[in-house]
């Protein structure tokens, strides 16, 4: 018990709250209160009010009249008498009983008060809490001597040589005779619990391997001690978490703090000081607290739960309910404290249980540590107790919400739970895989049909004899002969593709035959998913090895079960996440780890034929190696967020004390021995104690005090000074920094001369100089305003990134480097990042840190821990999704962009360049000699390319319109030149003997314009047009006559046509101001589907007209709909939108009751700043706008300049009510990244599809490509939109797509609306 607890026969509590102390009629001072109990008060001083009462000789027991405001702004007031001065601070003790002024007191320090129907006061429920933990405590700790005891013996047998055996035997036999002390000292230090764990707390505060002036052994002590406080915590969460909540409400410990007052921290800070006490080594301090651990506070349930019980006896919480209260704590206090407790929802997203395991619906484990029972899932986490929250890397919180660059998180963080050991969803999915495991299985079917559609494998060659296909018995034959002999292959450096090599191998048996369709298209899964794998940049060259060796034996279990891939509870998928996760990037696997994997892998390829009980072998090995893994991880985690700690305490020790000193004799005349005293040690004595104490202590006051007095003493001699109590304070204090009496000695002697010669004036004063101030993050901030500025975006978030987070570090040689943030300093001051062992790699302050991702050194991967299995998957998906956008703007065959991509392209080029800069666009149209057009043949079609691209310069955009015609945009210093050298070019290639049998002729046309014209396809058809001039001119139908005609540059049917950019200017080139619009809408319909009630049974669809309605901005005078193309109209189109949408809203327009969702197109430029965002958000607010009813089209994505922000911006619109749908899916306009990334509700698939499905021919090709693009977007929870659905056999097929909503004449005709 300490020293101050003895003097309250009640349990104080602490408050900041402010006071008016009345000393006399003429003395009244500013005080702040600091604890209180039934008892008394402990109030501190600012300075000046504390020099005011130095001057008050002997001020102890001088009765006092404390005036405060209390709860609800009612007055008290409150007699008692001053029973502890120590300068700066004093103790009160009442005169009489205060029970309103404490109660409310209390009230003002906790959000809630007492419970209303609390039976009985709440120092009756300690007192009975306290019984119980006696009883329960007291009772394992009286049986844990003789144990301790038995231990230290069977060590001393056990003991190499005779003097540690002599003192094991001496220890056990001190243990026996000194029990009942040694249980009534531990006991006595649990009275008062509030008091210990307040020690508790200042203990681990002061702690820090880097601590110079904080000794080794006493830092090995609280060390040990942390780590068995951290386990308890972790074991008994479930319990822990209630009683902290229940007690809260009871006004009892700190609310701000994790720890409950009578968590395993106060049991392990009473028996610390034993241990302390019996003067051991380290190791048998070790082997105490093992014993401590095992036979006492693991054994501790059933002394929380009866806690619990006594609580909820007294209607304390009684209807508690662990999971919503945590998880209600979580998301409305952010900043989670140091290993901070949280609950976990019952179902945790996206983990993949292993077979006979159900995940745990119990109360979360801590954040910081794995937990240490039950079976382990696919991931490596053990099932049976629960996870700790997934760490979303960016909160959803605007950048706006905190505009302000501001130092908040009052406690440092850490995070030390194992890699791969949380729940993982599916990136961009608003539901985790495992919930959707029919659209995943359904999405991966209909990807493994589109692979084969596009190998073209069912189809037959022409004129060639269909091969016999190999058996099922021949085929597994050759697959069991190729995976034995994979074992011994160098796979990684390998480029043989698995359907080569299975082939090959298939071959060597003499008859060459075929492999079915079936099987190649698993084949071509398999191929396609370990090629996937190669690319994993976040997996090590060593697991890359041994996961290329399962490839038959994968391909095997797939032929065995084609819904392997979506096998949550397979082995083979467990075995293939451990290997990857054992061999991640940055791992450092021994050489006895790797040889045990090796011998692992080696096993599955000797024994697996089809029985996959042999994974189930090896996953149980691997998980072994993850243990150890896992275990050596967060050790040294725990080390770093430990010295992390301690460094941050020393620093903050040193500016509290140079600040505390400069507010004191900075630039003042003091006296001399003063400036000595505070240089001969005393800084250091102060530093020692706030690190030790804190500056909330007695002991911190004291110090302080000291140099208050002597500045005092110095400007009034004739105050009382008592020389016999501060002296031996200083004495000691300097001796305690020093080790030794000699500084303390010559300072002691210069402070006794100063106050023998101070009433006589002969004392020396001199200005006392400012310490210099270490540079602080806010310093640093505040010094660089400008540069800060810049930074704020990612400044905030950086402060919204979670602990856990997986960053990627780039490093001047492009080399990669992945870790982990585990330790944020309070204030977000620093950052510290650890490898895959735990060790850390970089200290980063918030300045450099975010330095460091404006320039893109650091990045976010939010998909690190994702299973690799799963990562394979979402791969071959983005392969599909990348194919089938590139098919949809490239003409396949030379690999050239086609028109609306190609003006696309151009308009971007022409928006980038100088306005009045010169532009040619060619139009080349390719015919026979009869004037007709023809089919070109690949070999030509690429003869044409290559020609075209070495007379054109890297800046040049090329395109293909049609079969025959081609489009060259390019920005020439002489363009005549460059359309004669064009052409002449494309005549000799006609030319070529191996051309000129097909009687090819060439006709190139030009149109020239500036860039800001920013018309391409008004320049496209300029030049097609001059080219049915010459058509129509041409005299001779050979390229010699064409040649002569175009070679003249002055001749008037060269037909080289200069644009009138005025008369032909698109509208995106006229001022906006200039633009009248109307506004066209057209309704899109849901689409419902109806049950299938048998497998003979269609589904049935039925329609909901009202669904959405889509608003169309129209030029006046144009049938268009309008698209801006360059920035500021499109910043100005969306403040025009929003400002129809206000309009349309106030009029009380139908529209927002005849519809369920009105849609606008919205620019990807809103989210590149807060500002249009942050007006939508204060509209919804004002009820001006209904944000509910509202869909945005985002048109333009690859508009975003950083995704992330982005994502925080929409997410910011979205929680107010905003929806969004992504536009042009399925083309490049929509990249599978942004689909990821981007919290849109909808997407609309590419005009490109739906164009070829509106007609009548049966396009199974087509229809395929748009089949995967809507289990695309449904394998990653989107809502699909088909707009320019005008035919009604492309309303069917959207129908048997599964499309959600449909939009298109079929379904309504677009109307004008006057507003």
């Amino acid at each position: 018990m300490n020293k101050h607890s003895e003097r309250r026969s009640s349990l104080r509590r602490p408050i900041h709250h402010e006071a008016i102390m009345k000393v006399t009629d003429e003395l009244s001072l500013n005080c702040i209160i600091a604890d209180f109990c039934l008892d008394g008060m402990f109030l501190k001083f600012m300075s000046e009010s504390a020099n005011r009462l130095m001057g008050f000789p002997d001020a102890n027991g001088t009765a006092i009249e404390l005036s405060f405001t209390g709860y609800q702004g009612k007055p008290y007031t409150i007699s008692a008498d001053i029973v502890h001065d120590i300068g700066g601070a004093c103790g009160l003790h009442f005169l009489k009983r205060y029970d309103q002024a404490i109660q409310s007191l209390v009230n003002l320090s906790s959000d809630s008060g007492l419970p209303s129907n609390h039976s009985l006061p709440v120092k009756t429920i300690l007192s009975e809490c306290i019984q119980c933990i006696h009883e329960n405590f007291g009772s394992l700790l009286h049986d844990f001597w003789a144990l301790l005891e038995e231990e230290l013996r069977a060590g001393a047998v056990k003991s190499n040589n005779d003097q540690s055996a002599n003192s094991l035997m001496a220890l056990a036999g001190k243990v026996k005779q000194r029990q009942a002390s040694l249980q009534n000292s531990v006991m006595s230090a649990i009275e008062d619990p509030v008091a210990a764990l307040d020690s508790h707390l200042e203990k681990r505060k002061a702690m820090s391997d880097r601590l110079s002036i904080v000794e080794k052994s006493e830092f090995e002590d609280w060390l040990v001690s942390r780590v068995i406080v951290l386990r308890c915590e972790s074991d008994y969460q479930s319990l822990l978490m209630p009683l902290k909540l229940r007690l809260d409400a009871l006004g009892v410990g700190d609310k701000m703090h994790h720890q409950s007052v009578f968590g395993p921290a106060l049991l392990v800070s009473a028996f610390q000081p034993i241990v302390q006490s019996l003067i051991v080594d380290n190791t048998t301090e070790k082997l105490i607290f093992r014993v401590f651990e095992q036979k006492v506070m693991l054994q501790l349930k059933g002394l929380y739960e009866e806690l619990n019980s006594i609580l909820i006896r007294h209607n304390v919480l009684p209807k508690l309910k662990v999971n919503q209260s945590a998880i209600s704590k979580k998301t409305t206090a952010k900043e989670t404290t140091v290993k901070e407790t949280t609950a976990q929802p019952e179902a945790a997203s996206g983990i993949e249980n292993r077979a006979d395991t159900e995940p745990s619906t119990n109360a979360g484990t801590r954040v910081g540590t794995a937990a240490s029972t039950g079976t382990r899932d696919e991931l490596g986490t053990k099932t049976g107790s629960v996870k700790a929250p997934t760490p979303h890397v960016m909160a959803q919180d605007s950048l706006s919400q905190r505009p302000e660059i501001e130092f908040g998180s009052d406690t440092s963080r850490s995070f030390t739970l194992p890699p791969f050991s949380a729940p993982t969803q599916v990136p961009g999915a608003s539901t985790d895989f495992s919930e959707n495991q029919q659209i995943a299985r359904s999405a991966l079917s209909n990807v493994t049909n589109l692979l084969r559609s596009l190998r073209g494998v069912t189809e037959q060659v022409a004129g060639q004899e269909p091969k016999e296909a190999y058996s099922t018995d021949e085929f597994q034959q050759g697959l069991s002969v190729l995976q034995q002999s994979s074992g011994s292959v160098d796979w990684v450096e390998s480029s043989k593709s698995l359907i080569d090599r299975v082939q090959e191998n298939l071959s060597r048996s003499g008859e060459e035959k075929d492999i079915d369709d079936d099987k190649k298209a698993a084949i071509d899964v398999v191929d396609r998913f370990f090629l996937s794998m190669r690319k994993n940049p976040r997996i090590s060259s060593d697991a890359k090895q041994y996961l290329l060796k399962l490839e038959v034996p994968v391909l095997k279990v797939l032929l065995n079960d084609e819904r392997f891939f979506e096998d949550q509870q397979s082995s083979v998928r467990a075995v293939m996440n451990r290997i990857a996760q054992l061999g991640a990037k940055g791992s450092n696997l021994n050489a006895s780890s790797k040889g045990k994997v090796t011998k692992l892998i080696q096993k599955i390829i000797e024994e697996f034929e089809g029985d996959t009980a042999v994974f189930d072998t090896v996953l149980t090995e691997l998980d072994k190696l993850i243990d150890r893994q896992n275990n050596l991880y967060v050790k040294n985690v725990e080390r770093v967020a430990a010295a992390a700690d301690g460094t941050l305490k020393v620093e903050e020790a040193n500016l509290a004390t140079m600040r505390a000193i400069n507010d004191r004799i900075a630039h003042k005349f003091v006296p001399s021995v003063l400036v000595t005293l505070i240089n001969e040690g005393w800084k250091e004595y102060l530093n020692l104690t706030y690190i030790k104490h804190g500056e909330e202590s007695e002991q911190w006051c004291e110090g302080l005090a000291v140099i208050d007095k002597l500045i005092a003493y110095g400007n009034d001699p004739g105050m009382p000074i008592d020389i016999k109590v501060i002296l031996p304070k200083i004495q000691n204090g300097l001796k305690l920094v020093s080790g030794n009496n000699e500084a303390s000695i010559g300072v002691r002697d210069a402070l006794k001369a100063f106050i023998l010669n101070a009433p006589k004036g002969k004392h020396l004063s001199e200005k006392a100089q400012q310490l210099q101030l270490p540079e602080t993050e806010e310093n640093l901030l505040s010094r660089n305003i400008h540069k800060s500025q810049e930074l704020k975006d990612w400044i905030v978030k950086i402060k919204n990134i979670d602990l856990g987070a997986w960053l990627k570090l780039s490093k001047k040689d492009n080399e990669v480097t992945y870790m982990r943030l585990v330790w944020v300093a309070k204030g977000f001051s620093k950052f510290v990042f650890v490898n895959h062992q735990g060790m850390k790699v970089i200290e980063l302050g918030l300045f450099k840190l975010a330095n460091y991702f404006k320039d893109g050194r650091i990045e976010i991967d939010s998909a690190y821990e994702l299973p690799m299995v799963n990562q394979g998957l979402d791969d071959m998906v983005k392969d599909v999704y990348d194919k089938l956008a590139y098919e949809s703007s490239h003409d396949v065959r030379t690999g050239l962009i086609n028109k609306s991509e190609f003006c696309r392209q151009v308009r971007l080029a022409m928006k980038k360049g100088k306005r009045t800069s010169a532009c040619s666009l060619l139009f080349i149209h390719f015919r026979d000699s009869t004037n007709h057009a023809l089919k070109l043949t690949e070999s030509f079609s690429s003869q044409v390319v290559e020609t075209l691209e070495k007379l054109s310069g890297s800046d040049a955009i090329m395109g293909r319109e049609s079969e025959t015609d081609f489009v060259i945009f390019n920005i020439v210093n002489d363009p005549a030149s460059y359309k004669a050298a064009s052409q002449s070019a494309l005549i000799g290639l006609c030319q070529l003997s191996e051309n000129v049998d097909a009687g090819l002729m060439v006709t190139v046309g030009e149109s020239r314009a500036h860039l800001g014209f920013n018309n391409p396809e008004s320049m496209i058809q300029h030049a097609q047009d001059s080219i049915k001039v010459q058509s129509s001119n041409v005299e001779e139908d050979d390229n010699q006559a064409i040649e002569s005609k175009t070679s003249e540059s002055n001749e008037a049917d060269e037909r080289v046509v200069i644009i009138d950019e005025a008369a032909n200017a698109e509208l995106d080139a006229k001022e906006f101001a200039n633009l009248k619009f109307d506004i066209w809408a057209q309704a899109a319909s849901e689409i419902i589907q109806g049950v299938v009630e048998n497998e003979s049974s269609k589904a049935s669809t039925t329609m909901n007209s009202s669904a959405q309605l889509n608003l169309l901005c129209v030029v006046q005078g144009d049938n268009q709909t309008y698209t801006p193309a360059n920035e500021a109209h499109a910043t100005q189109l969306d403040e025009w939108w929003v400002q129809k949408l206000l309009h349309i809203q106030k009029a009380n327009s139908q529209l927002f009751s005849d519809y369920q969702m009105i849609r606008v197109k919205l620019s990807a430029f809103v989210f590149n700043n807060d500002d249009l965002v942050e007006r939508l958000v204060s509209l919804e607010h004002s009820g001006e706008l209904n944000a509910i009813q509202i869909c945005f089209d985002i048109y333009d994505c690859f508009e975003i300049v950083d995704i992330e922000f982005a994502v925080m911006r929409m997410n910011r619109l979205k929680s107010v009510g905003y929806s969004f749908c992504l536009d042009h899916f399925g083309s490049d306009r929509s990249p599978f990244s942004y689909l990821k990334a981007l919290p849109v509700d909808m997407i609309k698939i590419d005009e490109v599809f739906i164009a070829a499905l509106n007609q009548n021919k049966n396009d199974e090709a087509g229809e395929i490509a748009a089949d995967s693009i809507v289990e695309i977007a449904h394998y990653m929870g989107k809502k699909v939109l088909a707009a320019e659905v005008d035919s009604a056999v492309c309303l069917q097929k959207m129908k048997h797509l599964k499309v959600d909503f449909v939009q298109g004449s079929t379904v309504a005709e677009i109307q004008k609306y006057d507003f």
